[in-house]
């Protein structure tokens, strides 16, 4: 699903938000790495991709913290990946992560692996103009 992106460290002007946390997930175990700034492509989507997308709404009915998620096409200097980009109640998620990461193994195989991005507001905005998310949470009433 994504090619290998650069441990790039510190923010520069260009950031706009403070250092990204993208996590790597990977079939043998997870990395994180922070980088200055990610450029939001478009839309990944495909017969693979829609399974995946199937399960992890699933478990973000249940979780409940998870706002919106959506899956994405991203670049990162010259490397382009797919990110799964989740805007969360409490933000970065290491629990949400390692879930998120037992689904995509269910799916996907080595060497394939997935980005998981938490969003920060002014991040969402950008990447809802190239993306439409996956997964809204309903607001339940009472």
């Amino acid at each position: 699903m994504g090619n290998d992106l650069p441990d790039s460290r510190g923010c520069d002007q260009s950031c706009g938000e403070f250092d990204t946390i993208v996590k790597k997930i990977r079939p043998q175990h997870p990395e994180e790495l922070r980088v200055p700034a990610v450029e939001f492509v478009g839309e990944q989507d495909g017969p693979s991709e829609q399974i995946l997308k199937d399960r992890l709404e699933s478990f973000f009915v249940q979780d409940k913290s998870v706002h919106r998620a959506y899956l994405a096409k991203i670049r990162i200097g010259s490397a382009e990946s797919v990110a799964l980009c989740i805007r969360s109640e409490f933000g970065a998620d290491r629990g949400i992560a390692e879930k998120v990461g037992t689904i995509f193994r269910g799916v996907f195989r080595f060497p394939e692996h997935l980005d998981i991005l938490f969003l920060g507001g002014l991040q969402e905005e950008r990447l809802q103009q190239v993306c439409i998310p996956f997964f809204i949470r309903r607001r339940q009433v009472p």
